[in-house]
């Protein structure tokens, strides 16, 4: 018995396992409306009287929340984020990131409750659009961009070898005997 959020799990399994599996499948899958995601949205963002007891800056914070679910930019962001998942991760992946490249770099803030401070107190439209645009980066360029030339090399190995064997299974030694061949031309 197996749990997951991906579609396409049973084209990822390994031939051996995919020929003894039963292929019974049950989808569940989120009914929740675009209205019912914009309010989960902002109950997320939604400051109570038990949380600050700020009434000014609660007051502030609220009015700007809603004045942000009424702009278009703001809508279309949401609207983007949800015609791809009703998953409410995604949602918090726009207000914080959740990757660790934001724990380890405090210059890297991008997303709109991390730019929070006394100067900027309240979340504007321009810091979910630009959250949005650093979601939507792909992830590839992002992990690629901080390995070494050696990681590099044996990752252009092992994609040869995954196109040369049609997908096959391999080993690190015939990685390393296609790094070799490479680096020793």
């Amino acid at each position: 018995i197996g749990l997951t959020c991906r579609l396409d799990v049973v084209e990822l399994l390994e031939k051996r396992v995919k020929s003894r599996f039963s292929h019974q499948q049950i989808n569940l899958f989120s009914r929740m409306s675009f209205e019912a995601y914009t309010e989960v949205f902002r109950n997320c963002l939604k400051i109570s009287p038990r949380t600050i007891s700020d009434a000014n800056y609660r007051s502030s914070w609220n009015s700007n929340l809603e004045k942000l679910l009424k702009d278009s930019r703001v809508i279309k962001i949401l609207r983007h984020l949800y015609d791809i998942s009703t998953d409410i991760r995604t949602l918090h992946n726009l207000l914080v990131d959740a990757k660790f490249e934001m724990i380890f770099d405090p210059i890297s803030q991008a997303f709109p409750v991390a730019k929070l401070s006394a100067d900027h107190p309240l979340i504007a439209a321009e810091d979910l659009v630009e959250s949005a645009r650093e979601m939507a980066e792909e992830t590839k360029p992002r992990i690629l961009k901080d390995i070494s030339v050696l990681e590099l090399c044996l990752l252009i190995s092992m994609s040869h070898l995954t196109e040369n064997l049609d997908g096959e299974p391999f080993d690190f030694e015939m990685v390393y005997e296609g790094f070799r061949k490479f680096a020793f031309k």
